[in-house]
Protein backbone atom coordinates (compact mmCIF):
# COMPACT_ATOMS: atom_id res chain seq x y z
CA UNK A 1 0.00 0.00 0.00
CA UNK A 2 1.32 3.00 -1.14
CA UNK A 3 1.79 6.80 0.30
CA UNK A 4 2.37 8.64 -3.13
CA UNK A 5 -0.82 9.66 -4.43
CA UNK A 6 -1.82 12.84 -6.55
CA UNK A 7 -4.35 14.33 -3.67
CA UNK A 8 -1.24 14.57 -0.98
CA UNK A 9 -0.77 18.57 -1.18
CA UNK A 10 -4.88 18.73 -0.28
CA UNK A 11 -5.47 19.50 3.23
CA UNK A 12 -6.60 16.51 4.87
CA UNK A 13 -9.93 18.21 5.95
CA UNK A 14 -10.75 18.43 1.99
CA UNK A 15 -9.93 14.82 0.91
CA UNK A 16 -12.16 14.26 4.40
CA UNK A 17 -15.00 15.55 3.45
CA UNK A 18 -14.86 14.72 -0.54
CA UNK A 19 -14.46 11.31 0.99
CA UNK A 20 -17.80 11.75 2.78
CA UNK A 21 -19.71 12.31 -0.77
CA UNK A 22 -18.44 8.99 -1.95
CA UNK A 23 -20.27 5.28 -2.08
CA UNK A 24 -19.16 2.57 0.84
CA UNK A 25 -18.07 0.85 -2.10
CA UNK A 26 -16.04 3.18 -3.48
CA UNK A 27 -14.34 3.69 -0.04
CA UNK A 28 -13.57 0.41 0.86
CA UNK A 29 -11.78 0.32 -2.93
CA UNK A 30 -9.89 4.04 -1.79
CA UNK A 31 -8.81 2.13 1.54
CA UNK A 32 -6.05 0.37 -0.46
CA UNK A 33 -5.02 2.97 -1.96
CA UNK A 34 -2.74 4.85 0.38
CA UNK A 35 -2.13 3.77 4.31
CA UNK A 36 -2.98 7.63 4.98
CA UNK A 37 -6.49 6.78 2.77
CA UNK A 38 -7.11 3.67 4.81
CA UNK A 39 -6.43 5.24 8.18
CA UNK A 40 -8.86 8.11 7.58
CA UNK A 41 -11.70 5.63 6.16
CA UNK A 42 -11.48 3.56 9.00
CA UNK A 43 -11.20 5.95 11.51
CA UNK A 44 -14.39 5.91 13.71
CA UNK A 45 -15.33 9.60 13.83
CA UNK A 46 -15.53 9.39 9.74
CA UNK A 47 -17.77 6.08 10.21
CA UNK A 48 -19.70 8.00 12.70
CA UNK A 49 -20.43 11.43 10.54
CA UNK A 50 -20.57 9.09 7.11
CA UNK A 51 -23.44 7.05 8.96
CA UNK A 52 -24.77 10.44 10.17
CA UNK A 53 -25.15 12.09 7.18
CA UNK A 54 -26.72 8.43 5.12
CA UNK A 55 -29.42 8.43 8.10
CA UNK A 56 -30.54 12.25 8.20
CA UNK A 57 -30.18 12.35 4.01
CA UNK A 58 -33.23 13.90 2.29
CA UNK A 59 -32.84 11.04 -0.62
CA UNK A 60 -33.80 8.12 1.95
CA UNK A 61 -36.25 6.06 -0.53
CA UNK A 62 -34.40 3.27 -0.41
CA UNK A 63 -35.65 0.03 1.16
CA UNK A 64 -33.92 -3.35 1.74
CA UNK A 65 -36.36 -6.98 1.53
CA UNK A 66 -35.89 -10.09 2.25
CA UNK A 67 -36.63 -12.11 -1.86
CA UNK A 68 -39.72 -14.25 -1.55
CA UNK A 69 -38.54 -16.76 -3.74
CA UNK A 70 -35.11 -17.73 -1.24
CA UNK A 71 -36.69 -18.89 1.57
CA UNK A 72 -33.22 -21.20 2.13
CA UNK A 73 -30.98 -18.36 1.03
CA UNK A 74 -29.88 -14.74 2.02
CA UNK A 75 -30.86 -13.23 -1.09
CA UNK A 76 -32.17 -9.58 -0.78
CA UNK A 77 -33.32 -6.92 -3.01
CA UNK A 78 -32.64 -3.67 -2.54
CA UNK A 79 -36.08 -1.09 -4.06
CA UNK A 80 -35.49 2.53 -4.63
CA UNK A 81 -38.90 4.82 -4.32
CA UNK A 82 -39.39 6.67 -7.43
CA UNK A 83 -41.28 9.65 -6.25
CA UNK A 84 -42.91 10.75 -9.48
CA UNK A 85 -44.25 7.37 -10.78
CA UNK A 86 -44.68 6.13 -7.13
CA UNK A 87 -43.02 2.96 -8.58
CA UNK A 88 -40.72 0.85 -6.81
CA UNK A 89 -37.51 0.04 -8.91
CA UNK A 90 -35.35 -2.61 -7.97
CA UNK A 91 -31.48 -1.41 -8.49
CA UNK A 92 -29.68 -3.86 -6.90
CA UNK A 93 -29.67 -7.97 -5.56
CA UNK A 94 -27.41 -8.66 -2.28
CA UNK A 95 -26.31 -11.65 -1.08
CA UNK A 96 -25.21 -12.87 1.55
CA UNK A 97 -22.30 -15.60 2.33
CA UNK A 98 -24.49 -17.79 3.94
CA UNK A 99 -27.82 -19.96 2.88
CA UNK A 100 -28.69 -20.48 6.34
CA UNK A 101 -29.59 -17.04 7.86
CA UNK A 102 -32.45 -16.02 6.42
CA UNK A 103 -34.74 -14.39 8.92
CA UNK A 104 -34.46 -10.50 9.21
CA UNK A 105 -35.25 -9.83 12.99
CA UNK A 106 -34.21 -5.62 13.22
CA UNK A 107 -31.64 -3.30 12.81
CA UNK A 108 -29.55 -0.61 14.34
CA UNK A 109 -27.44 1.90 11.99
CA UNK A 110 -27.79 -0.20 8.56
CA UNK A 111 -26.74 -3.31 10.66
CA UNK A 112 -29.64 -6.29 10.18
CA UNK A 113 -29.38 -8.78 13.15
CA UNK A 114 -30.38 -11.64 11.36
CA UNK A 115 -31.69 -15.68 12.24
CA UNK A 116 -31.32 -18.69 10.94
CA UNK A 117 -34.71 -20.92 11.01
CA UNK A 118 -35.12 -22.29 14.24
CA UNK A 119 -33.41 -18.88 15.71
CA UNK A 120 -30.46 -21.38 17.88
CA UNK A 121 -27.94 -18.78 15.26
CA UNK A 122 -27.84 -15.43 15.43
CA UNK A 123 -25.81 -13.14 12.53
CA UNK A 124 -24.98 -9.47 12.14
CA UNK A 125 -24.83 -8.49 8.41
CA UNK A 126 -23.77 -5.05 7.23
CA UNK A 127 -25.37 -4.74 3.53
CA UNK A 128 -23.23 -2.07 2.51
CA UNK A 129 -19.81 -3.80 3.28
CA UNK A 130 -21.25 -7.28 3.20
CA UNK A 131 -19.41 -7.59 6.14
CA UNK A 132 -20.83 -10.63 8.42
CA UNK A 133 -20.30 -12.63 11.33
CA UNK A 134 -22.50 -15.06 13.25
CA UNK A 135 -22.98 -16.45 17.45
CA UNK A 136 -24.77 -18.88 18.89
CA UNK A 137 -27.98 -18.00 20.64
CA UNK A 138 -28.17 -18.33 24.32
CA UNK A 139 -30.37 -21.74 25.42
CA UNK A 140 -34.01 -20.36 26.61
CA UNK A 141 -36.78 -22.48 27.42
CA UNK A 142 -38.38 -22.76 23.82
CA UNK A 143 -41.75 -22.49 25.17
CA UNK A 144 -40.61 -18.61 26.30
CA UNK A 145 -42.24 -15.73 24.13
CA UNK A 146 -38.99 -13.89 23.37
CA UNK A 147 -38.40 -10.28 22.35
CA UNK A 148 -34.96 -9.10 20.45
CA UNK A 149 -33.17 -5.75 19.81
CA UNK A 150 -29.94 -4.84 18.06
CA UNK A 151 -28.46 -1.49 19.84
CA UNK A 152 -25.05 0.81 20.00
CA UNK A 153 -23.66 3.01 21.94
CA UNK A 154 -23.66 6.28 19.83
CA UNK A 155 -20.19 7.43 20.73
CA UNK A 156 -17.69 7.03 17.89
CA UNK A 157 -16.38 3.16 18.49
CA UNK A 158 -19.42 2.16 20.62
CA UNK A 159 -20.38 -1.12 21.26
CA UNK A 160 -23.32 -2.93 19.32
CA UNK A 161 -25.45 -5.00 21.29
CA UNK A 162 -28.06 -7.99 20.77
CA UNK A 163 -31.00 -7.73 23.88
CA UNK A 164 -32.79 -10.82 23.99
CA UNK A 165 -35.73 -10.65 26.75
CA UNK A 166 -38.38 -13.14 27.76
CA UNK A 167 -40.96 -13.00 30.81
CA UNK A 168 -39.06 -10.90 33.14
CA UNK A 169 -35.50 -11.43 32.30
CA UNK A 170 -33.32 -10.20 29.56
CA UNK A 171 -29.57 -11.11 28.61
CA UNK A 172 -27.02 -9.45 26.35
CA UNK A 173 -24.37 -10.50 24.00
CA UNK A 174 -21.71 -7.90 23.28
CA UNK A 175 -20.29 -7.81 19.82
CA UNK A 176 -17.22 -6.10 21.28
CA UNK A 177 -16.47 -8.83 23.98
CA UNK A 178 -18.06 -11.54 22.31
CA UNK A 179 -20.03 -12.68 25.03
CA UNK A 180 -23.54 -12.75 26.63
CA UNK A 181 -23.95 -11.51 29.85
CA UNK A 182 -25.35 -13.43 32.92
CA UNK A 183 -29.48 -13.51 33.00
CA UNK A 184 -30.82 -10.28 34.44
CA UNK A 185 -33.95 -9.35 36.20
CA UNK A 186 -36.38 -6.71 35.22
CA UNK A 187 -39.09 -5.53 37.80
CA UNK A 188 -40.88 -6.88 40.46
CA UNK A 189 -42.63 -9.17 38.14
CA UNK A 190 -45.56 -7.41 37.25
CA UNK A 191 -44.41 -6.82 33.73
CA UNK A 192 -43.23 -9.21 30.83
CA UNK A 193 -42.08 -9.56 27.57
CA UNK A 194 -43.31 -11.31 24.83
CA UNK A 195 -47.26 -10.40 25.24
CA UNK A 196 -46.25 -6.55 23.93
CA UNK A 197 -44.16 -6.13 20.99
CA UNK A 198 -41.45 -8.86 20.12
CA UNK A 199 -39.10 -6.74 18.07
CA UNK A 200 -37.13 -3.70 19.31
CA UNK A 201 -36.82 -0.11 17.38
CA UNK A 202 -33.49 1.35 17.70
CA UNK A 203 -33.40 4.81 18.15
CA UNK A 204 -30.05 7.14 18.89
CA UNK A 205 -28.60 3.50 19.47
CA UNK A 206 -30.98 2.90 22.55
CA UNK A 207 -33.55 0.22 22.02
CA UNK A 208 -37.55 0.35 22.90
CA UNK A 209 -40.05 -2.36 23.39
CA UNK A 210 -43.93 -2.18 24.36
CA UNK A 211 -43.77 -4.23 27.53
CA UNK A 212 -47.36 -4.79 29.14
CA UNK A 213 -49.02 -6.39 32.63
CA UNK A 214 -49.50 -9.98 33.10
CA UNK A 215 -53.14 -9.91 32.13
CA UNK A 216 -52.74 -7.60 29.23
CA UNK A 217 -54.57 -4.13 30.16
CA UNK A 218 -51.14 -2.05 30.97
CA UNK A 219 -49.01 -1.19 28.69
CA UNK A 220 -45.28 0.69 28.97
CA UNK A 221 -42.60 1.54 26.73
CA UNK A 222 -38.97 0.18 28.34
CA UNK A 223 -35.97 0.81 26.72
CA UNK A 224 -32.28 -0.88 26.95
CA UNK A 225 -29.48 1.52 26.55
CA UNK A 226 -26.23 0.26 25.94
CA UNK A 227 -24.05 2.49 27.90
CA UNK A 228 -25.19 1.15 31.21
CA UNK A 229 -26.73 -1.86 30.42
CA UNK A 230 -30.10 -1.34 32.19
CA UNK A 231 -33.73 -1.47 31.31
CA UNK A 232 -35.96 1.45 32.10
CA UNK A 233 -39.73 2.31 31.93
CA UNK A 234 -39.84 5.58 28.87
CA UNK A 235 -43.22 7.60 29.76
CA UNK A 236 -46.16 7.37 27.61
CA UNK A 237 -47.60 10.41 26.43
CA UNK A 238 -50.06 11.86 28.87
CA UNK A 239 -53.23 11.37 26.03
CA UNK A 240 -52.57 7.93 26.13
CA UNK A 241 -54.16 6.18 28.70
CA UNK A 242 -54.40 2.16 29.38
CA UNK A 243 -57.00 0.49 27.77
CA UNK A 244 -57.13 -3.18 26.94
CA UNK A 245 -57.91 -2.93 23.28
CA UNK A 246 -56.40 0.35 22.51
CA UNK A 247 -52.69 -1.21 22.05
CA UNK A 248 -49.75 1.11 21.20
CA UNK A 249 -46.44 0.03 18.66
CA UNK A 250 -43.20 2.07 18.42
CA UNK A 251 -41.72 2.84 15.24
CA UNK A 252 -39.22 4.95 14.01
CA UNK A 253 -39.45 8.41 12.11
CA UNK A 254 -37.11 10.78 10.80
CA UNK A 255 -34.44 9.25 13.09
CA UNK A 256 -37.10 10.09 16.13
CA UNK A 257 -38.91 7.06 18.44
CA UNK A 258 -42.63 7.49 17.35
CA UNK A 259 -45.69 5.76 19.21
CA UNK A 260 -48.80 5.04 17.22
CA UNK A 261 -52.07 4.09 17.96
CA UNK A 262 -55.85 4.68 17.49
CA UNK A 263 -57.44 8.27 18.21
CA UNK A 264 -61.09 8.49 19.11
CA UNK A 265 -61.42 5.35 16.93
CA UNK A 266 -60.57 2.77 14.23
CA UNK A 267 -60.93 4.79 11.10
CA UNK A 268 -57.63 6.82 12.55
CA UNK A 269 -54.32 6.50 13.70
CA UNK A 270 -52.46 9.18 15.76
CA UNK A 271 -48.72 9.13 15.89
CA UNK A 272 -46.93 10.96 18.36
CA UNK A 273 -43.00 11.85 18.50
CA UNK A 274 -40.68 11.78 21.29
CA UNK A 275 -38.24 14.94 21.31
CA UNK A 276 -34.44 14.07 20.11
CA UNK A 277 -31.75 13.38 22.99
CA UNK A 278 -29.33 16.37 23.95
CA UNK A 279 -32.68 18.66 22.32
CA UNK A 280 -34.80 21.02 24.80
CA UNK A 281 -37.59 18.53 24.08
CA UNK A 282 -35.96 15.11 24.91
CA UNK A 283 -38.14 14.19 27.68
CA UNK A 284 -41.49 15.41 26.17
CA UNK A 285 -44.35 13.88 23.21
CA UNK A 286 -45.97 15.65 20.50
CA UNK A 287 -48.67 14.54 17.97
CA UNK A 288 -46.70 14.20 14.87
CA UNK A 289 -49.75 13.52 12.78
CA UNK A 290 -53.21 12.06 12.73
CA UNK A 291 -53.92 9.44 9.73
CA UNK A 292 -57.23 9.34 8.64
CA UNK A 293 -59.76 6.58 6.64
CA UNK A 294 -57.66 3.69 7.88
CA UNK A 295 -59.28 0.72 6.57
CA UNK A 296 -56.41 -1.70 7.82
CA UNK A 297 -56.62 -3.29 11.38
CA UNK A 298 -53.31 -1.27 13.23
CA UNK A 299 -51.41 -4.79 14.42
CA UNK A 300 -51.06 -5.18 10.24
CA UNK A 301 -50.35 -2.09 9.77
CA UNK A 302 -46.75 0.26 10.12
CA UNK A 303 -45.83 3.82 8.87
CA UNK A 304 -42.19 3.32 7.76
CA UNK A 305 -40.70 6.79 6.39
CA UNK A 306 -41.77 10.23 5.14
CA UNK A 307 -41.20 11.14 1.69
CA UNK A 308 -41.38 14.35 1.40
CA UNK A 309 -44.56 15.58 3.41
CA UNK A 310 -46.10 12.01 2.23
CA UNK A 311 -45.52 8.59 4.84
CA UNK A 312 -45.02 5.58 3.36
CA UNK A 313 -47.06 2.47 5.33
CA UNK A 314 -45.88 -1.14 5.11
CA UNK A 315 -49.23 -2.92 5.38
CA UNK A 316 -49.35 -6.96 5.95
CA UNK A 317 -51.91 -7.20 3.14
CA UNK A 318 -51.97 -10.94 2.60
CA UNK A 319 -54.19 -11.48 5.85
CA UNK A 320 -55.76 -8.20 5.86
CA UNK A 321 -59.74 -7.87 5.59
CA UNK A 322 -59.60 -4.10 4.07
CA UNK A 323 -60.08 -3.04 0.61
CA UNK A 324 -56.36 -2.47 -0.05
CA UNK A 325 -55.59 -6.46 0.31
CA UNK A 326 -55.69 -7.19 -3.28
CA UNK A 327 -52.68 -4.14 -3.41
CA UNK A 328 -49.35 -3.68 -3.11
CA UNK A 329 -48.14 -4.12 0.88
CA UNK A 330 -46.63 0.08 0.35
CA UNK A 331 -48.96 2.85 0.32
CA UNK A 332 -48.24 6.53 0.60
CA UNK A 333 -50.57 8.25 2.83
CA UNK A 334 -51.04 12.55 2.13
CA UNK A 335 -51.95 13.91 5.18
CA UNK A 336 -53.55 16.89 2.98
CA UNK A 337 -55.77 15.09 0.79
CA UNK A 338 -56.56 12.80 3.92
CA UNK A 339 -55.67 9.43 0.90
CA UNK A 340 -53.86 6.19 0.66
CA UNK A 341 -52.37 5.99 -2.46
CA UNK A 342 -50.49 2.47 -3.69
CA UNK A 343 -47.14 1.86 -4.28
CA UNK A 344 -46.63 -0.84 -7.40
CA UNK A 345 -43.97 -2.65 -7.12
CA UNK A 346 -43.15 -6.78 -7.40
CA UNK A 347 -41.98 -9.00 -4.99
CA UNK A 348 -43.11 -7.81 -1.55
CA UNK A 349 -46.40 -9.51 -0.68
CA UNK A 350 -45.65 -10.92 3.01
CA UNK A 351 -42.03 -9.74 2.94
CA UNK A 352 -40.49 -7.89 5.48
CA UNK A 353 -38.79 -4.24 5.02
CA UNK A 354 -36.45 -2.63 6.24
CA UNK A 355 -34.93 1.11 5.33
CA UNK A 356 -31.74 0.90 4.31
CA UNK A 357 -28.90 3.53 4.66
CA UNK A 358 -25.61 3.32 3.40
CA UNK A 359 -22.50 2.45 6.92
CA UNK A 360 -18.97 1.53 7.18
CA UNK A 361 -20.17 -0.18 10.72
CA UNK A 362 -18.80 -3.47 11.43
CA UNK A 363 -19.92 -4.41 15.01
CA UNK A 364 -17.05 -7.60 15.06
CA UNK A 365 -14.42 -5.26 14.75
CA UNK A 366 -12.28 -3.51 17.47
CA UNK A 367 -14.07 -0.05 16.80
CA UNK A 368 -11.46 2.15 19.79
CA UNK A 369 -10.66 5.94 18.66
CA UNK A 370 -7.84 5.95 16.94
CA UNK A 371 -7.48 9.48 16.56
CA UNK A 372 -9.01 12.84 17.94
CA UNK A 373 -10.88 15.26 15.96
CA UNK A 374 -14.14 17.34 16.45
CA UNK A 375 -17.03 15.45 15.14
CA UNK A 376 -19.10 17.63 13.02
CA UNK A 377 -22.63 18.64 13.43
Amino acid sequence: MADNNNTSHLPPEIIEIIMSKLSVNSLLRFKAVSKSWNTMISDPIFVQNYLHKSKYSNSRNLLLCKSPSSNYSEVFNMFELEEEDRKLKRVRVLKGSSNTMTQVVCSCDGVLLLADRSYTTLGLWNPSTRAQARFPSPKIFKYELLSYGLCRDPTAGGDFKVVIAWSDFYKFFSCKNKTWSRRKKYGDGSRRFGSGSKLGVCVDGVVYWVMTDKIGYRREIVYFDPRDDKLEILQKPENIVDDYYKRIYLTELRGCLCLYCHGGDKTRVQIWTKGKKGSDDSNSWKELITIENVKTPISLFRPMLFIEENILIWINSSSSSSNLKNSCTLVLYCPYEMKFERVEGEGLYGVELVPYMDSLLFPMHNTAPKRKRKKRN
